[in-house]
């Protein structure tokens, strides 16, 4: 009995260990490595992972109350036929890791984030530590991806699909990084900065692609990325110079932002900001 219960304490630890050094992306492959075979995961197989994050928390859960839902999405999940690790990470947010014999995943894709979202929904409500009657849980799955880089990678995927779900409004939503788009570069700086740009400019130009199937956002990325270089722009999307400059004007009156000479010095900063690289 002694011997379980300081087995369940050591994972009770090194779950939220390994979440909290998967985010932070600072040890080496080694000990990360290590990290994961203590938990019982495979590092040379392929991983698809899913970052959860639920709106409407009032407080951070405790380690006990962390480690008590991640064994209830795995658990619901098995019963599924799907295996996978979840790990907490922050105050109230999640990582499942899924092991994957090969890289479509088509047949557990669709259900996974589903049953992740209803379990943690369940659990956080039972645990009492909503501040709205209705828990809402945004969910982002990156590729899957080989090894320990590649753990790393479809974490950083989910993340940034995490963030697109979020940015476009979608609170209680799913997404892909291949999903995401154009839209995930404008979520690739970490910056005060960078945020201020997105909500002042561009939550209207996301606002009206999404409800109107438009590319106004790729037009515009693409326009930043070639230094506002309307030919390069045109070449690049394979549309005609006069296509181009009609959806810059559209641009220019959805957003408020100018394209005129003398707002270069403030569209250069705006580039800077929407264009960060995208980090491997």
């Amino acid at each position: 009995m002694l011997k379980q219960r300081t087995a369940l304490q050591s994972e009770i630890r090194l779950r939220p260990g390994f979440g909290d050094a998967l985010v932070a992306n600072n040890e080496s492959d080694l000990t990360l490595s290590q990290r994961a075979a203590v938990l019982g995961i495979e590092i040379h197989g392929f991983h698809r992972v899913y970052r959860t994050h639920a709106r409407g928390i009032r407080r951070r859960l405790e380690p006990h109350e962390s480690f008590g839902v991640a064994e209830l999405i795995r658990n619901r999940l098995r019963l599924r036929g799907i295996h996978v690790q979840v790990l907490p990470v922050g105050p109230s947010d999640f990582v499942v890791v899924h092991q994957q014999r090969d890289t479509s995943g088509q047949h557990t894709e669709g259900r996974l984030p589903g049953v992740v979202r209803k379990v943690l929904r369940e659990a956080l409500v039972a645990l009492n530590v909503c501040s709205t009657p209705e828990v809402r849980i945004a969910i982002g799955i990156g590729e899957p991806h080989a090894g320990i880089n590649g753990l790393r990678r479809s974490h950083q995927e989910a993340t940034r699909a995490l963030e697109v779900v979020r940015l476009v409004g979608d609170d209680d939503g799913d997404g892909t990084i291949s999903q995401a788009g154009s839209y995930s570069i404008l979520t690739a700086t970490p910056t005060h900065e960078g945020q201020l740009f997105v909500r002042q400019y561009l939550e209207s130009l996301l606002d009206y692609d999404r409800k109107n199937g438009g590319e106004y956002v790729k037009t515009l990325v693409t326009y930043f990325e070639e230094f506002g270089n309307i030919q390069q722009t045109s070449d690049r999307l394979f549309l005609h110079l006069s296509t181009v400059r009609y959806r810059l004007k559209r641009i220019e009156k959805i957003t408020g932002l100018s394209f005129a000479p003398r707002r270069r010095p403030a569209l250069a900063a705006a580039r800077s900001q929407a264009c960060t690289p995208v980090r491997r």
